[in-house]
């Protein structure tokens, strides 16, 4: 199952594009046996939510669900759509002015508008809406809709005591709390009638103090089955508590799969699992364990469309693994379209693929990251003689430090995905190797690629304590003995995931930044995931500290009125960033006729940046 994704697909008035088409599409082709489209508002603006949802609430978008229907169902995939309405998790500017509706007028979500207390009237108005949307559905020729009462949202509002604190018909009691989605259901089911499948996507476990639990959710599932619904879609969370609605770095996988044998247990219809599942083998132990009896997986298939035909065919090795950093859903959070950090061809699926090259030519990768490795088995597969040049024993780059806390364990298979793809495309690999002048001698390209990453920024303070500064790179992979008391200067991505590597570990850590918050280059999940972790181990966080000394006595950071503060420590470690290296850039200019730098070298970044910089290069060869 690939469950609803968002994607800023749609258009500005909810509207199916054909760059949504084809990203579908590609997994239907891929063999995902259901797709559930993104959320699709079925009482719009007052309903919508942010990034270009869409829209199914009046006859005329009928025809766009039909050519994604036909689309998908050509090639052998069953759709089914999201129904949502997004009561209290909304704004003013998403519903274009309108106030936003809620059960009771609980507190708003950060950043949204305290909602509007349903009327009764208005309650049976919105279910009348969603009867409404899901037989345009049914008439466009879409195969199933899912009811979405999970995060949070609407339906779920009302289940939730965390959010429906009424004392009418539709608030207090369990028994009164299900009313509105009970009554729901039974009308989709008249509207639809009878064998049209209704899916019901719930939270059954929202994982907030107050809020939904399993027991609970147990017994709404029940009545909600009861009311027509066919199957359930297992996830946990609310935008309260949204790390577990996206669950990534540093979380189990398959965090919510205990909670769909739960609501299993409770219902005698198919209930589909869903979170941080990204290998088909666990997929078939959940199976073969009767906790559900579907599997979803969302991020893993935006990372490889083709994970099912490859696990169906043996070809496990093959599969493109997800490594959970949530930049697919951080960029929504910005509105910007889904992209991926390990799939370059993300939002691109309809684009025509480069033409084959004119001629084979014999091209030179320097440096064996993810630039330089996505670079290298593109070209290669184009038919290309490629030779990849790693002055390190192993291929990878950064990729190898970043991989090594055990938060960030996620990046390794994706290491070895890389490693395996040069065996297979047949690039020469010669690791142990610097290109140097010297080297470069007698030799001919075609090409050069230079991709051998960021170089470290020097420290801007005077080190007079006798004691060196410690690398990220050091820190991570060497286990170096660090005294108790550690410092780490700069808390971009880096500072920070030193950081919280060197807290697991007992050390007591203070983290110094200039700047006036940590992690700025982390998008929103990733803020909020490292400061939670920060709070849990005992992270001392300066900001707007600039470190004027490294003294015997310690760390002297001065305040923005010039005031010095003395932190002791016995271990400092500088992440003061990156900078390009344009030495390896200049030294192969005019070596060859096409001269290219790609990744970290010519601008540190994200993988995110450096795989898409890699595999357009690679492609344009």
């Amino acid at each position: 199952v690939m469950p609803a994704l968002g994607t800023m697909f749609g258009t500005e008035y909810g509207g199916i594009t054909q760059r949504y088409i084809d990203f579908l599409v590609e997994r239907a082709r891929g063999g995902v046996g259901l797709i559930i489209t993104g959320n699709c508002c079925v009482d719009w603006p007052r309903g919508k939510v942010g990034g270009n949802p869409f829209r199914l609430d009046e006859e005329k978008f009928i025809s766009g669900f039909n050519e994604l229907a036909e689309s998908v169902k050509f090639h052998g995939a069953t759709i089914a759509v999201q129904l949502q309405f997004s009561g209290r998790l909304t704004s003013l500017s998403a519903t274009e002015g309108l106030h936003p509706v809620a059960p009771s007028e609980t507190p708003p979500s950060p950043g949204g508008e305290r909602p509007h207390t349903l009327s009764p009237e208005e309650i049976h108005e919105i279910i009348r809406k969603f009867a409404k949307a899901a037989l345009l559905a049914k008439h466009a020729g879409i195969d199933a809709v899912e009811l979405h009462g999970a995060h949070g949202y609407l339906i779920g509002q009302f289940l939730s005591p965390f959010t429906n604190k009424r004392t009418d018909a539709y608030g207090g009691s369990r028994e009164a709390r299900a009313r509105f989605g009970v009554e729901l259901v039974m009308a989709v089911r008249a509207a639809v009638g009878s064998g049209y499948p209704i899916i019901y996507r719930m939270s059954a476990d929202e994982r907030i103090e107050g809020g939904l639990e399993l027991n609970e959710s147990q017994w709404f599932a029940s009545r909600l089955e009861e009311a027509g619904v066919d199957a359930f879609h297992v996830t946990s969370g609310i935008y309260e508590s949204r790390r577990w609605m996206f669950p990534g770095v540093g979380m189990e996988h398959g965090c919510n799969v205990s909670l769909a044998g739960g609501i299993k247990e409770a219902v005698s219809v198919p209930v589909i699992a869903v979170g941080k599942i990204n290998d088909p083998l666990m997929a078939e132990e959940i199976l073969q364990q009767g906790q559900a009896d579907m599997v979803a997986m969302g991020r893993a298939l935006i990372a490889d469309p083709e994970l099912p035909n490859k696990a169906k065919e043996g070809r496990m090795d093959e599969i493109r693994p997800c490594i959970f950093c949530n930049e697919c859903i951080g960029r929504l959070y910005e509105n910007w379209r889904v992209r991926c950090s390990v799939n370059p061809y993300v939002s691109e699926e309809g684009k025509p693929k480069a033409p084959p090259p004119e001629k084979k030519k014999r091209v030179l990768i320097i440096g064996g990251g993810p630039a330089g490795l996505m670079a290298a088995n593109v070209a290669a597969s184009r038919g290309h003689e490629v030779v990849l040049c790693e002055k390190n024993p192993d291929l990878g780059g950064r990729l190898h430090p970043a991989s090594q806390p055990a938060f960030k364990t996620d990046i390794k298979p994706f290491i070895n995905y890389l490693v395996r793809l040069t065996v297979k495309t047949g690039v020469t690999v010669e690791a142990k190797t610097c290109v140097t002048d010297e080297w470069l001698k007698g030799r001919r390209f075609d090409a050069i690629i230079v991709a051998t990453g960021a170089l470290a920024a020097s420290p801007k303070f005077v080190n007079n304590s006798g004691r060196e500064l410690f690398s990220p790179e050091e820190v991570l992979m060497d286990q170096l003995a660090m005294g108790e008391r550690v410092a780490v200067i700069g808390a971009g991505r880096v500072g920070c995931e030193v950081a919280e590597f060197l807290a697991e570990q007992g050390k007591k850590v203070t983290i110094a930044e200039m700047l006036g918050e940590v992690a700025p280059d982390l998008h929103i999940l990733g803020r909020e995931r490292i400061i939670q972790r920060f709070e849990e181990l005992g992270v001392r966080v300066w900001t707007g500290f600039k470190v004027s000394k490294f003294t015997p006595q310690g760390l002297l950071l001065e305040d923005k009125t010039s005031k010095e503060h003395l932190i002791e420590v016995d271990s400092v470690v500088f992440a003061g960033g990156y900078i390009p290296d344009a030495k390896s850039v200049r030294m192969v200019q005019g070596i060859a006729p096409e001269v290219y730098a790609v990744g970290d070298c010519k601008e540190p970044r994200k993988i995110l940046d450096a795989v898409a910089e890699g595999s357009y290069i690679g492609s344009m060869l």
